[in-house]
């Protein structure tokens, strides 16, 4: 059946009928008493799909298999500082010109430099192009003197993940949260979210340095006007944070789209947000820090000017100095394009996972902006995951 599958045709949409979603149908041809598709209809995650085989019992026990980032950072863990440095030096120049330097060092030391570049020089072609067949000629030229030493590699031992994917918590969100504004408003909110995950959800079975959130409704009640009201619309919110290091230097950035309402008698505020920046860790267990560039489309018809441009920045850092125990601070900074509108919010932020499927948030912001006093906003929340 998968060979006759090539020349048919399959609308593909990423969030619901993806490739995960595809290879369940091509599944249920093995297993047609096993209905995999059918829950499946609005978005298919693909974390998802494996706890349905699982459900099925169709899925064995998972096995780790690092990522050739992975295996790139754990062989250059392995190696000193000034053999990093020599590494480095080769990939700016060329293999040419470490070869005095390599001469001077034991037969393995040469090994574990010469097999860290030639990794690396293979993660990069393949990078570029997927399908990218052979060696170029700078693999051929560490490969050609990898050979000559006589010693056989080892696969270094990549750092591997305290928790598998498909433990994680449920990737829809019921939440129930309570905000205090020290100008006097009191709001009970109940949010539902289908997907998927953001920082402040328990980490375990997630990448702690990303965050894609999808489709986030809240429904809220201020107490003050004794109004019930839509406090907010998420339709996309994704965050990477990666920290740079001597090989990889990525780009951390983030974006979101969403409609937002503070309390019953505001208006609500469109924002269509981008950020780009960097961020840096010193090892696994510190904190991350970071700090962007951002740039806001914003669209508020109580506002002077309704349709608005800002730029500014952000920083912070975020960081879980106990398993289970997320915790963030975070400023930010806007300035209108051309004009007089400003805000400047701080935020600190925890997140408690009290069981695999149930967490408690604490949030404290203080926040200034045009034309109003200062406000700070104390928010208990509690968050169920399915």
């Amino acid at each position: 059946h998968a060979y006759e599958m090539l020349i048919s045709h399959f609308d593909y949409y990423f969030f619901s009928e993806n490739c995960s979603y595809h290879l369940l149908s091509l599944l249920e041809v093995a297993f047609p008493d096993k209905p995999l598709t059918e829950e499946f209809e609005m978005w298919t995650i693909p974390v998802d799909t494996i706890r349905k085989l699982d459900e099925h019992k169709l899925s064995k026990p998972p096995r780790f298999v690092p990522s050739s980032i992975r295996t790139l950072r754990a062989r250059q863990k392995d190696l000193s500082q000034g053999d990093v440095n020599l590494s480095l030096q080769a990939l700016r120049t060329d293999l040419g010109s470490i070869h005095a330097l390599l001469n001077q060092k034991s037969p393995a030391e040469q090994a574990a430099i010469l097999d860290l570049l030639s990794d690396y020089e293979r993660y990069n072609r393949l990078k570029t192009d997927p399908s990218a067949k052979g060696s170029s000629p700078r693999e051929i030229a560490i490969l050609s003197r990898r050979s000559k030493l006589g010693i056989k590699s080892t696969t270094p031992l990549a750092q591997q993940p305290t928790s598998s994917p498909d433990i994680g918590h449920g990737t829809s969100r019921v939440g129930l949260q309570y905000h205090h504004n020290r100008e006097g408003s009191n709001i009970t909110e109940v949010s539902f979210r289908p997907a998927y995950h953001d920082f402040r959800d328990p980490s375990a079975g997630f990448d702690d340095k990303a965050a894609i959130e999808m489709g986030l409704i809240s429904v809220a009640h201020d107490s003050d006007a004794d109004k019930f009201f839509l406090k907010q619309l998420t339709l996309i919110s994704i965050e990477s944070l990666e920290p740079r290091g001597s090989f990889f230097k990525p780009i951390s950035w983030h974006t979101n789209i969403q409609w937002q309402r503070p309390h019953a008698n505001a208006r609500h505020q469109f924002s269509f947000n981008v950020g780009a920046g960097t961020a840096t860790q010193s090892n696994p267990t510190s904190p991350v820090f970071f700090v962007f560039a951002e740039a806001d489309f914003i669209h508020n018809t109580g506002l002077r000017d309704r349709s608005q441009l800002q730029y500014g920045a952000s920083l912070g850092a975020q960081w879980e100095a106990i398993p289970g125990l997320r915790t963030g601070i975070e400023t930010n900074l806007r300035q209108q394009l051309n004009g007089e509108s400003y805000s400047v919010i701080t935020e600190a932020w925890a997140g408690l996972a009290i069981s695999d499927q149930w967490s408690v948030n604490v949030d404290i912001a203080a926040e200034k902006q045009e034309y109003t006093s200062s406000n700070t906003r104390l928010t208990l929340g509690l968050r169920s995951y399915f």
